[in-house]
């Protein structure tokens, strides 16, 4: 280990004894916060998920600028065969300089520390989930650091260990996103979300920066790391050897398939969820997770809502706040529940008239309606509505009409719609959910019994007697429980009201017995 720590201390040096080092440390702090930063003052949320969001697409940049010299620079100044003949094992080499660029990806990580005290000082932030974040972003940079390292090692010229590392973090990171892997699946079905599963990153990364740190997300960074670094030490091992290139080919795809049976086989596994944000706001409760492991069918949750920029400044995270309980629920479901976003906008229903075709004299025919304005008036048809939110636009507090709805379909029921989801609705949003989806899943309608009077006039004894003596009948009431019996009939209990008499008994078979209001019991009853 001795050899390794001194071809760490000798390649950490180099970073900071030419310009290099610097220049990377100043743009990538001037990148990384400074678009932070603009956002931040546009909408100030104590939040750095719109920072690590951004992170993956600037490490794609800069990590390959930092790793391309790493071999490559060995090779140009003639001292590659020099340094193979130091008394060092080839995984030693390695390792000290894998160690090298993670010391100096770790010191400019520390740098942007500012950006977290600076929110301490202006609000409250949630330190659990800023500390997931910067995990993840150690993890992420370290896994293409080896990718880098690796890539280096096989290029003779920077600029084309550079250009070559560049492509793969990318095409690491683009196959995670929603928008390339529907785009693959257009054109061959299913394959864009296997690649998602298998080896896109940004799933794996996007839990860090909720504050939630998976065991088998922490796996998955540091499988590819160790997968990359050992194929880099393969290369050199063998650079002298008979056949070496096939060997080398033959364990790179070995490597690489091996890699790829631990992604598929983690696939919505959990080996151990440690939520760390304030407020536990991403642990799904026990009771939630016993009902979704009786599914036996995958149930579709759709999120209706409003575009981020047509929301008003304090909504403007909802759509994240929710696909990401969303998230939690279906990796603890094991895949069974799966949901889409769908934007919708008010402003499409608002004034519309419909528009008339004149084409054919002395007959008016409605032209066909835009797209979007017939997917929300098939959402108003089903129940998805807007609803009016407080919004200040220029200094004044304005009404505006938004979508945030959620819902909740299983088989060939009717989607059931959850109304109204908005901040201080998120903290019951898992039990409303998962209500939702006990009621539509159930074998059959749990049976009440329910025992109220039907006539719960609050009258006083006296006043029943003078209406007695003048042979007057009392005043009829309204049944005051209807409504309750007809909120659980929607809730979907079946109620059968008695009277607890002989003549009108409890049922053979029910749930539960709700006795509203009693009034004067006998022993029996």
């Amino acid at each position: 280990m001795k050899s390794a720590l001194t071809i760490f201390r000798r390649d950490l040096s180099a970073f900071f004894t030419s310009p290099i080092g610097y220049i990377f440390m100043i743009v990538f702090l001037l990148m990384g916060v400074g678009l932070y930063i603009t956002s931040f003052f546009t909408f100030p949320v104590a939040d750095m998920r719109s920072y690590f969001s951004n992170l993956p697409i600037l490490l794609c940049v800069f990590l390959p600028a930092v790793t391309m010299r790493i071999w490559a620079e060995e090779r140009k100044e003639n001292t590659w065969e020099m340094l193979l003949t130091f008394p060092m094992k080839a995984w030693q080499l390695v390792i000290g300089k894998f160690l090298a660029v993670l010391a100096f990806f770790t010191l400019t990580l520390v740098a942007t520390l500012t950006v977290p005290l600076m929110l301490a000082v202006l609000g409250d932030p949630d330190g659990g989930a800023i500390f997931g974040g910067y995990l993840g972003t150690f993890l992420l940079g370290a896994f293409f650091l080896a990718v880098g390292i690796f890539i280096s090692g096989l290029c003779r010229d920077q600029i084309v260990a550079f250009v070559v590392t560049l492509l793969a973090c990318f095409l690491i990171f683009l196959l995670g996103t929603n928008f390339i892997s529907a785009y693959i699946d257009g054109v061959f079905p299913g394959l864009g979300s296997r690649l998602a599963m298998f080896v896109g990153m940004l799933d794996h990364y996007n839990a860090f920066v909720r504050g939630v740190v998976e065991i088998a997300d922490v796996f998955y960074f540091v499988a590819w790391t160790a997968i990359f670094l050992f194929l880099n030490m393969l290369f050199i091992e063998g650079r002298s050897r008979p056949k070496a290139k096939l060997a080398f080919a033959g364990s790179v795809v070995m490597s690489l398939a091996i890699g790829f049976l631990v992604n598929w086989l983690l696939v919505d596994q959990s080996l151990g969820r440690f939520d760390m944000t304030e407020n536990k706001i991403y642990t799904v409760s026990p009771a939630s997770t016993s009902i979704m492991a009786d599914l036996k069918q995958p149930i579709q949750v759709n999120v209706y809502i409003t575009p981020k920029d047509k929301m008003p400044t304090g909504m403007k995270t909802l759509e994240q706040d929710v696909v990401d309980k969303l998230d939690e629920l279906r990796i603890a479901s094991k895949g069974k529940l799966q949901f889409k976003t769908i934007h919708l906008e008010a402003a499409n229903m608002v004034g519309k008239q419909p528009e008339i075709d004149t084409a054919a004299p002395g007959e008016e025919k409605e032209k066909p309606k835009d797209e979007k304005e017939a997917i929300e008036e098939r959402m108003l048809a089903k129940g998805v509505q807007p609803f009016a939110v407080q919004a200040i636009e220029e200094d004044t507090v304005t009404s505006k009409l938004i979508y945030s709805s959620i819902g909740v379909q299983f088989g060939a029921t009717a989607e059931e719609i959850i109304p109204q989801v908005a901040p201080q609705t998120l903290p019951d949003l898992e039990y409303r959910l998962i209500s939702t989806v006990n009621k539509l899943t159930r074998d059959k309608k749990p049976v009440i019994a329910l025992v109220a009077p039907e006539d719960a006039l609050n009258i006083p004894p006296e006043v029943r007697q003078m209406y007695a003596q003048m042979g007057q009948q009392l005043p009829q009431a309204d049944d005051p429980f209807d409504k309750l019996q007809q909120y659980l009939q929607h809730e979907k209990y079946e109620v059968r009201r008695i009277k607890l008499n002989q003549q009108d008994p409890l049922p053979e078979e029910f749930d539960a017995l709700v006795i509203l209001d009693p009034r004067s019991f006998n022993e029996r009853q």
